[in-house]
């Protein structure tokens, strides 16, 4: 019984995103003649994710200083990072291209500002650095997941270095976060993180049905760029996986299942 009433609170709450979030689009970035304003996407991020992590009971604690410019770098476990990040502040996000196809999420993805990558393009990689030079000039942070894929939580994945050019470029700050999450009823693995060959909806609906869900996000203190974008990523990958030694929850304890596997939702 109490399953069916988890599916049915989470089938409501995705209605009123499906309904209203259109309609918050409309009066607050398409009608004001905001399409190119990524700052009022942003916004509508921000909005959105707190709604989205309350209807996941997920509960953010923060650590250290929110980053309001710059380019951030993050590990990355689940669908659920983008709206526990983004009920922090507003933001912009950079997905991998296809996330767009996802029913409902891609949607909503592009509706807040999301820039889609092709990874395995390098062409593609280039045009989106343009991107992400227009979202840092309006002053928001811009989050990437290096990793290109997501992972169990056990530790932080080898970071790409592709998409630390533009910062190196335009000598933008980096701001490494981590990400690490707790729960009551279950384990982060297997309920919280979305990776390996797990399918989106039935995740989705078992994580309606976990209990006591809590996301640790921490903040480090920017980073120089730098000249070499390879280096950049080495020192963002140390920071991040430093955030993560510091603040994961239970760490050591296996509340956070081991291994890596190939993910379904990177970003």
């Amino acid at each position: 019984m109490m399953k069916l009433l988890s599916y049915a609170y989470g089938c409501a709450g995705i209605a009123v995103i499906t309904v209203v979030m259109p309609l918050d689009f409309l009066f607050n970035v398409l009608l004001p003649g905001r399409r190119n304003d990524q700052r009022a996407r942003s916004r509508l991020l921000h909005r959105w994710a707190k709604f989205s992590a309350g209807l996941f009971g997920c509960r953010v604690t923060t650590h250290g200083r929110v980053p309001d410019h710059g380019l951030c770098v993050s590990n990355h476990l689940s669908y659920l990072d983008i709206p526990a990040y983004g009920s922090v502040a507003p933001m912009v996000f950079v997905s991998k291209a296809d996330v767009r196809r996802w029913p409902l999420f891609g949607a909503w993805a592009a509706m807040c500002g999301t820039l889609f990558i092709k990874r395995e393009n390098k062409g593609h990689v280039a045009d989106v650095g343009d991107q992400m030079e227009v979202v840092l000039k309006t002053g928001v942070p811009l989050v990437v997941f290096p990793e290109g894929t997501s992972s169990g939580g056990e530790t932080v994945l080898p970071f790409k270095s592709s998409l630390f050019q533009p910062a190196i470029d335009h000598q933008w700050p980096v701001t490494p976060m981590w990400i690490g999450y707790e729960l009551d009823n279950g384990t982060v693995a297997e309920d919280v993180a979305y990776w390996g060959d797990m399918t989106l909806l039935p995740h989705l609906f078992n994580l309606f049905t976990r209990k006591g869900v809590r996301a640790t996000v921490a903040f480090g203190e920017p980073l120089e760029p730098g000249t070499n974008r390879k280096e950049l990523c080495q020192r963002a990958h140390a920071a991040v996986e430093a955030l993560r030694e510091k603040w994961q929850p239970g760490l050591g304890t296996g509340s956070i299942a081991m291994g890596v596997r190939e993910s379904a939702a990177g970003g």
